[in-house]
């Protein structure tokens, strides 16, 4: 038999081996080398998903910084040791970052969230770039204890029960004035 088996190989081929090899080997050796043949290693697949699932928490993890530089950067723009050019340009990002107008509407497919993800963070790049690094790190700490702090799952509640006692309000005043 031609194919050669390493301990990385895949659970896949040494079940072909073992089969293979069991119509070509006497059953005492073939006793002795199906424990190496079915011995249990990181397939392919399996080491293919925790590059994904790397990724994944990588991407994640950029996320949090860049939510964590957002609100930083507001707290920044805020602060009378922050040069007015600074501050303006925070305006323009986060105007830009909450605007329903983008350079390329939403709707299209693949590309409408490419400028959402390209230019806000870079905004936020040029923003942090101009701020002072005593002021932005004394910030960014700030909005990293704002992240950790718990949040009210009560006032998450009552907010979602107003906005059905009022979107239920307008549909009754519109039934109520324009049909009946």
């Amino acid at each position: 038999m031609a194919v050669e088996i390493g301990p990385k190989a895949d659970i896949g081929q040494r079940s072909v081996v073992l089969a293979s090899a069991s119509e070509e080997f006497p059953d005492a050796t073939m006793q002795a080398i199906a424990p190496c043949l079915t011995e249990e290693t990181p397939s392919a697949t399996a080491m293919r998903g925790s590059k994904v699932r790397t990724v994944i928490e990588q991407t994640k993890q950029w996320a949090r910084i860049v939510k964590r530089d957002a609100h930083a950067v507001y707290l920044a723009a805020r602060d009378p040791r922050v040069p007015w050019y600074a501050k303006a340009l925070a305006l323009c990002v986060a105007g830009y970052a909450l605007s329903p107008i983008d350079l390329i509407p939403d709707f299209v497919p693949l590309l409408g969230y490419v400028d959402d993800v390209i230019i806000v963070p870079l905004g936020i790049l040029a923003v942090v770039k101009l701020i002072p690094p005593e002021i932005m790190a004394e910030h960014r700490a700030l909005a990293a204890a704002a992240q950790d702090r718990p949040v009210s799952r009560n006032a998450a509640i009552v907010i979602a029960i107003v906005w059905a006692a009022c979107i239920a309000l307008s549909g009754w005043l519109c039934y109520r004035f324009f049909i009946a």
